[in-house]
């Protein structure tokens, strides 16, 4: 297998998740790298791996610990606000929204739009709290107060 040698004496390798070698690769390199390229669905499987039960295990307790979901959005929104002159700011968080929100159910083609229509920072800023925090579409647009959406 290619590796990099670091100057510290450590060593980099590079893998590729959609490789066509299986019969090339460890098995469990093989399920690790099946377990990285699945979607959100598909990554609740059995992998009938320890390591990726490990992964698994751990994605399950941070998404079931509000407080460490929340620190997680807040150094993620502090990320995306750093330099608020930015003009890419806006339609990033914007874009961090719908991510959120097309996790908790359809989003329609009306409510993208008003996502992607606001400008207003302080507003983009709220929506991503309570989208970062809503169990549930129905729950955020009632959170959000949007009416007729």
């Amino acid at each position: 297998m290619p590796s990099l040698e670091l100057k510290d004496g450590g060593c980099c390798f590079f893998l590729n998740a959609y490789g066509k070698n299986d019969g090339e690769v460890p098995e469990e390199l093989r399920k690790f790298l099946q377990f990285i390229k699945a979607n959100l669905e598909e990554r609740e499987k059995d992998f009938e791996d320890s390591y990726v039960k490990q992964l698994q295990d751990s994605r399950l307790k941070i998404k079931q610990d509000r407080e460490a979901e929340e620190q997680y959005m807040s150094l993620a929104l502090n990320a995306l606000l750093m330099d608020e002159r930015d003009e890419g700011k806006v339609e990033g968080i914007a874009e961090t929204v719908l991510e959120f929100l097309n996790a908790l159910g359809t989003v329609t083609e009306r409510q993208r739009s008003a996502i992607r229509s606001e400008k207003d920072l302080s507003v983009l800023k709220r929506w991503l709290r309570l989208a970062a925090r809503a169990d549930s579409l129905e729950q955020y647009l009632l959170d959000a107060e949007w009416k007729n959406y």
